[in-house]
């Protein structure tokens, strides 16, 4: 569906900021009939071609997904007349004047960002565990249907009052293997995209051109890695290029690099930090897929159940 300003003025009413990012803003808003919650995800480029293209790429993949891997269901796409503004009253308001600006409509995911359940909900290792078998199996389903995610993070992962985990940005995700008619937007050789503390060693090879095709599916492995280490260290594994030096070639043995250093020090099982070093292996070909990343955190975590 397409919907124009007019439309969503008339239907919705946009209530509170839920964040901004390089894209532009994201917006609880509400049905005006029957008070249901939505977000709206708005597109604020100056340049209206790109922001165009910007929401039919994310767009496309909302609706592979439809409501699976644990993303958000799409329900329209607006254009709006132009980006949303407090008046004197400190209500929402469209202005007319432009410029446009393109919507996705889509499920609120009610909760916190784990970068802000982290900050005020210290985890236990046993529910990090769960985070990253939750991320693991929302992974499995997407590379199952092709699609590479590449922006797994803190700050797209909301986490509800009762522990389960959504992804909510897709936006830079792209698909492998699909043919090329596909309207999915398809993987291409050595892109560095991402944000830096979630970028593989491998996307430093050769003067940091990024990685090949091959592996972005490894990188998603990565990204749920390092996240894990994120939450239990409150800090990041990755603080610099430097960490993943003497890294490289990573087929030759050399002296542990600091990130996996960082990774050593960690309190915990010596079980969940074996998957973890696994997750987080150097070479790309000696991560686990998503699926066996499942099968390796499931008998952990009913393992630590059993314990306890």
């Amino acid at each position: 569906m397409k919907g124009v300003w007019k439309d969503f003025a008339k239907t919705y009413k946009i209530q509170e900021v839920l964040g901004f990012g390089g894209y532009g803003g994201v917006y609880l808003v509400r049905d005006r009939k029957t008070g249901d919650k939505y977000a709206l995800k708005v597109y604020t480029d100056d340049n209206l071609k790109i922001a165009k293209s910007e929401r039919l790429r994310e767009a496309t993949l909302l609706q592979e997904a439809n409501g699976r891997c644990g993303i958000p269901l799409m329900y329209d796409t607006f254009m709006l007349a132009s980006n949303p503004q407090r008046n004197s009253k400190r209500q929402f308001r469209i202005s007319k004047r432009g410029p446009p600006c393109p919507a996705l409509l889509m499920d609120y995911v009610e909760g916190q960002d784990l970068s802000e359940w982290r900050r005020d909900n210290p985890p236990t290792e046993a529910q990090v565990i769960d985070i990253t078998t939750q991320l693991s199996r929302s992974l499995a389903c997407l590379h199952a249907i092709g699609i590479a995610h590449r922006d797994v993070k803190l700050p797209n992962i909301i986490i509800d009052p009762q522990g389960n985990i959504r992804l909510v940005d897709v936006g830079i995700s792209c698909t492998i293997g699909n043919p090329e008619s596909s309207p999915l937007v398809q993987c291409k050789n050595a892109e560095l995209i991402g944000s830096f503390d979630i970028l593989p060693p491998e996307a430093l090879l050769d003067g940091m051109v990024g990685y090949p095709v091959e592996t972005y599916f490894a990188a998603d492995i990565w990204a749920i890695g390092t996240i894990a280490y994120d939450l239990l260290a409150s800090d990041f594994l990755i603080q610099s290029a430097f960490d993943f030096f003497p890294a490289y070639p990573y087929k030759t043995p050399l002296p542990l690099p600091a990130y996996k250093q960082r990774l050593d020090n960690l309190e915990i099982s010596a079980e969940f930090k074996s998957v973890l070093r696994r997750m987080l292996h150097k070479d790309p070909a000696k991560r686990p897929t998503a699926i066996e990343a499942v099968e390796q955190l499931e008998r952990l975590h009913g393992s630590i159940k059993t314990q306890t």
